[in-house]
This record gives C-alpha cells, sequence and structure tokens, in this order.
C-alpha cells in the first residue's frame, strides 16, 4: 500500500511540473537575474548619477554565476556543458564572489562593507536559487549549491522554468536568436518586471516615511 501511494505522489509530481512547465516555459535568463538585481539595487538604493556604477555592479553580481557558460560557448562539447550550474551556481561561491568584489569595487560601493557583502551575496545566490527551479531537459540537471563539499545536483521539485535555448538542431547562437526564445525574454519581463516596479515603490514609500519624520 505504501509502494503504491508513493507511485502515485510520484505520478502526480510529475503532472504539477510538466503543468507548470507548459504554462511557464522560460529560463532564467540574463533579462531575469537583471531585473533580480535591479529591484535589489532598488530597494537599498537610489537610481541616479551618484549611484549609477553602483548599479551596474549589482548588475553584474546578478548574473556572475554564468561565467561558468564562457567555455560551452566558445568551445561546445558535452564536457564544457557538464560546467554549467556547478561550481559557480554555489553558496561558497557567491561568498567568494561576494567578498572580491565587495573589495574591488568598495570605491563604487558607498555603504559599509558587511553591508555591501550581504547584498552581494544575496544577489548571487538568487541567481542560484532562481536556476535551482529550472528544468534542464538535456542533462545534468540541477545546481551543485553545496560545491565543494558535494558535487549532487538539487532541482527543486516544483519547478517553475525550463530550458530552450537551444533551436531544433542542438545548435546554441540560433537558439538565441528564435522567435521562441524571444518570446520567453518577453515572459521573463512581464514576470520579473513588476517586481523592480514594486521595489521602486517600496523605496519612495521609505523615504517619504523618512523625509516626514
Amino acid at each position: 500500500a505504501c509502494a503504491h501511494k508513493n507511485q502515485y505522489r510520484q505520478r502526480k509530481r510529475v503532472q504539477f511540473r510538466l503543468c507548470l512547465l507548459e504554462k511557464n516555459d522560460i529560463m532564467p535568463f540574463p533579462i531575469a537575474h537583471s531585473l533580480a538585481g535591479a529591484a535589489t539595487f532598488c530597494l537599498v538604493s537610489d537610481l541616479n548619477n551618484k549611484h549609477i556604477k553602483r548599479f551596474f555592479v549589482y548588475i553584474f553580481a546578478a548574473n556572475l554565476p554564468y561565467v561558468d557558460f564562457i567555455p560551452y560557448v566558445l568551445f561546445p562539447s558535452e564536457v564544457t556543458h557538464r560546467w554549467h550550474h556547478a561550481a559557480t551556481h554555489s553558496f561558497v561561491f557567491a561568498a567568494v564572489a561576494a567578498l572580491l568584489i565587495s573589495l574591488g569595487a568598495k570605491r563604487v560601493l558607498n555603504r559599509s562593507f558587511s553591508f555591501e557583502f550581504v547584498m552581494l551575496f544575496i544577489l548571487v545566490t538568487t541567481h542560484v536559487f532562481l536556476d535551482y527551479l529550472t528544468y534542464a531537459p538535456r542533462p545534468p540537471a540541477g545546481v551543485m549549491m553545496f560545491f565543494p563539499f558535494s558535487y549532487e545536483r538539487f532541482s527543486s521539485p516544483y519547478l517553475a522554468f525550463a530550458t530552450s535555448i537551444r533551436d531544433s538542431k542542438g545548435d546554441f547562437i540560433p537558439g538565441l536568436l528564435s522567435l521562441g526564445l524571444a518570446k520567453e525574454y518577453l515572459l521573463e519581463m512581464v514576470v520579473f518586471g513588476p517586481l523592480l516596479y514594486v521595489s521602486v515603490l517600496i523605496r519612495k514609500n521609505i523615504m517619504l516615511k523618512r523625509s516626514l519624520r
């Protein structure tokens, strides 16, 4: 009886995944990660000429884990493909990246070191979490979030995104220019754009309350 229940739950979970993938056939591309970085920035700072460099540092941090995809773009192979979602999609990498950026861009980051470290760590970790919610039809699937302590890849049982970056022949560059991917770019803006708008509203409300004190 327990075995039948487990099989039934597994089937329902798979059905739920497929339902999500049909309705949300998008993957976190730079648009989503950049909007997440912009939303985080707008929560803690005003977007003006004084802080524009800091803004781009936050966007850079939000997309930094993508560096592991560069070898595949330059030298497509099964080996370089397996590097994606590996070491750079881990909490250790997020901490190291936050530390190095905080030190290297301290002239641009105008808040305390500890504050900027935490914010940058959150930005890189957000990238990891969004990719954790991604379905990858081509193995390996999941992210090595606990690298180097574990080489196991983790993915959420309830997936919200799906990868489809290659065209019908499996090529990367034509896939980037496909009509289907253009639809996914638009969907990312529709999904993550309101988060940026809400962040701006929250920031304005905070600043208004401070001015009234």
